[in-house]
């Protein structure tokens, strides 16, 4: 009975070595997965852009309106393959959705945001229609990097006042 107890360990130990080293190589494979995952989201992310506070008007052509706001801004309006409103309708939010567009190539990419960082944007400069809210342009980021943007900011900040 005893032999019978002291095998039923040892087998059951074996097989434990094993699945922990099998959960070992799984969560590996997983890592490597996930980083792939994100190389991907960062390459199909890579030539397009985020505009934020563009106004929105009834049977728009978001495209046009991109293409108008190019054109204002000395950028090549040819470069915009597609723009199109994203996000979800919110009935009692007053802020239009996120516009994003996808741009020919990573060059343009560049272009557009030095020039954000050249020019206030408002909703005038694309409308002319007097308003003077501000009218911003992102990159467009992966959820995983956006997070850790948003957290590098609150945190960097603090860490820097902390020092």
């Amino acid at each position: 009975m005893y032999q019978i107890l002291l095998d039923f360990k040892e087998e059951s130990q074996k097989k434990m070595k094993t699945l922990e080293q099998k959960n070992v190589y799984l969560e590996k494979c997983n890592k490597a997965l996930e980083e792939r995952v994100q190389e991907l989201e960062m390459k199909d992310k890579e030539k397009n852009i985020e505009i934020h506070g563009l106004e929105k008007h009834e049977n728009e052509n978001t495209k046009l309106v991109v293409q108008k706001m190019a054109q204002k801004l000395n950028l090549d309006p040819n470069d915009i393959e597609e723009a199109q409103r994203v996000g979800q309708e919110k009935p009692d939010d007053t802020k239009p959705k996120t516009v994003l567009v996808t741009l020919r190539s990573k060059s343009a990419r560049s272009s557009w945001m030095l020039v954000k960082k050249k020019n206030k944007i408002t909703n005038n400069k694309v409308y002319d229609n007097g308003s003077e809210k501000r009218i911003y342009i992102n990159e467009d980021l992966p959820k995983y990097k956006r997070q850790l943007l948003w957290m590098v900011s609150i945190f960097g900040h603090k860490m820097v006042i902390s020092w």
